[in-house]
């Protein structure tokens, strides 16, 4: 959860000027005396990533190696449930901590509350399935000569992520099969061996996961961060999307990000698979707005063979990997 206030020029009045709990994101234009709720979570101006005050200092020198500057937020410890951590930023400079509470209610807490002006007009911007706060994508593209093919489900809030539970399943050729479910993330060979287990949440890692609380460019940029993996960032001037271009030795990763509905529509892939060969691709996500099944498409998948989790998470390399022909080696 964040909120955000703001302060006058002279610092004699105070307001909330953005919300983002486990049931929605909401914006206050305090010259409209509207609050207008929106399909996306907040993301920095200049499109710099947004940090953490509970983030580790590897994380934090990459990310100022790669942006070129150093950022002064002060940083705690993340031990411990239910963390609150208060700051101050003032004149877009420094960042000031203020308090650190541990709370297990943080819906209590004051600085949670809302405390918009009566009469307040509100303003519902969100599609379908954003209202719903979750919904079923589809996947389809090509790596190489391999066609890609598969379906998930994605919780867009905290709240919707209870009752629908994030997954994914991919086919990949016709060698391959990925699954990932709260149960555990898993690969298989067509004849529905376990090849591999992992984490539940590995094949999340380089993709949106709006409701853990970041926008989808903050998350596939740290999830980048925490593997070393440089990247640039650009808008797409005239449009709602921007591109992340993620670079590493294997080759290139480019993450085209629809701003305003928070999600990934598609990653292009360029590398060389294990042979040497160039190993071009991509994969393209369509996301439905209405919540009905068609046949099994959208049938959570389950497990099919047992094979010790890694102790090592994937990474968004995954995807290099795939290309290279090495994932499930």
């Amino acid at each position: 959860m964040t909120r955000l206030v703001k302060y006058g020029s002279r610092g004699g009045y105070s307001y909330c000027e953005r919300l983002e709990d486990d049931e929605a994101n909401y914006l206050f234009e305090r010259t409209e005396n509207a609050i207008y709720i929106n399909n996306h979570r907040m993301w920095r101006e200049d499109l710099s990533v947004r940090r953490l005050p509970t983030d580790g200092s590897e994380l934090r020198e990459f990310l100022s190696m790669v942006e070129g500057r150093e950022d002064e937020m002060t940083y705690v410890s993340s031990e411990g449930s239910g963390l609150l951590v208060i700051s101050r930023q003032d004149g877009g400079e420094a960042s000031n901590l203020a308090q650190v509470t541990h709370q297990y209610n943080m819906f209590d807490e004051e600085y949670f509350r809302y405390d918009w002006p009566g009469g307040v007009e509100v303003v519902d911007n969100r599609d379908e399935m954003h209202k719903r706060g979750w919904t079923y994508f589809r996947v389809t593209g090509r790596i190489g000569r391999e066609q890609v093919r598969g379906a998930g489900r994605m919780p867009f809030v905290y709240a919707a992520s209870k009752r629908h539970s994030p997954w994914l399943k991919l086919r990949v050729g016709e060698r391959l099969e990925i699954a990932d479910t709260a149960a555990g993330a898993y690969i298989h060979d067509v004849d529905g061996r376990a090849v591999k287990s992992y984490a539940a949440g590995s094949f999340f890692k380089g993709l949106g996961r709006q409701w853990m609380g970041l926008h989808t460019i903050d998350t596939v940029r740290r999830d980048a961060a925490e593997q070393k993996v440089c990247f640039e960032t650009r808008h797409m001037r005239g449009s709602d999307e921007a591109q992340v271009i993620l670079t590493k030795e294997q080759g290139q990763l480019i993450y085209t990000i629809n701003m305003e509905n928070d999600v990934v529509e598609r990653v292009t892939i360029s590398v060389r698979d294990n042979q040497g060969r160039d190993a071009e691709g991509e994969i393209v996500f369509s996301y439905m707005e209405e919540a009905e099944q068609f046949g099994t498409e959208f049938v959570e998948p389950r497990e099919k063979g047992y094979v010790k989790p890694e102790q090592e998470e994937m990474g968004m390399l995954w995807l290099v990997l795939l290309a290279e022909g090495d994932l499930g080696q």
